[in-house]
């Protein structure tokens, strides 16, 4: 049994990696162990479900879990360092729009019935891309060396483009889905 948890810990830490940014973020938001956090969570973020698959105790409740996980972690790192003064506002703002929209989409799928709702594409790579420019924000704001500020901006507006890209797609699967289970009641 105690392996069949290691996925849902290494999910459960990133909630608990990002109170850490938070609380602490005048200290962390400057040096290395920004890095590292981002590092970490970027690697349990693949690593958990590959784990739940290889161990086969995939659960609803990972299914639940690591999604959950992913949005906290991205809301309160990025919270931490748009109050530090890192990120623009808007970025935040468009952040909370996407998560706060696909979280009641989903939800209202689940009230409906729908219970797996496995991620999209376009999901993965914007959260993946997330990760890009919170380690390339966490890199300039340590000032390690070759700390390229460009990079940081660049990796913005490509985030930008699929923070939309994304919140259109689940908004479309949102609508496909709603459909079926509109006929499906018909018939």
């Amino acid at each position: 049994m105690g392996l069949q948890l290691l996925p849902h810990l290494l999910s459960l830490s990133r909630i608990v990696l990002a109170l850490l940014l938070y609380f602490y973020s005048t200290w962390i938001l400057s040096s290395w162990l920004f890095v590292a956090a981002i590092v970490f969570a970027a690697i349990s973020d693949g690593l958990d479900g590959f784990m739940a698959r290889w161990l086969k105790c995939e659960s609803d409740l990972g299914s639940y879990l690591d999604p959950c996980a992913d949005a906290g972690f991205i809301v309160i790192a990025c919270s931490a360092c748009w109050q530090a003064g890192l990120m623009p506002t808007w970025l935040m703002v468009a952040l909370l729009l996407r998560y706060s929209i696909i979280g009641a989409l989903h939800l209202h799928l689940r009230l409906l019935g729908v219970r797996q709702l496995g991620a999209l594409a376009s999901g993965k790579y914007c959260m993946a891309w997330f990760f890009i420019y919170l380690f390339l924000l966490a890199w300039h704001s340590a000032q390690l060396p070759f700390g390229q500020s460009q990079w940081t901006q660049l990796s913005l507006w490509v985030l930008l483009l699929l923070l939309l890209l994304s919140a259109v797609d689940y908004i479309h699967r949102y609508g496909c889905l709603y459909r079926e289970l509109a006929a499906s009641d018909a018939k």
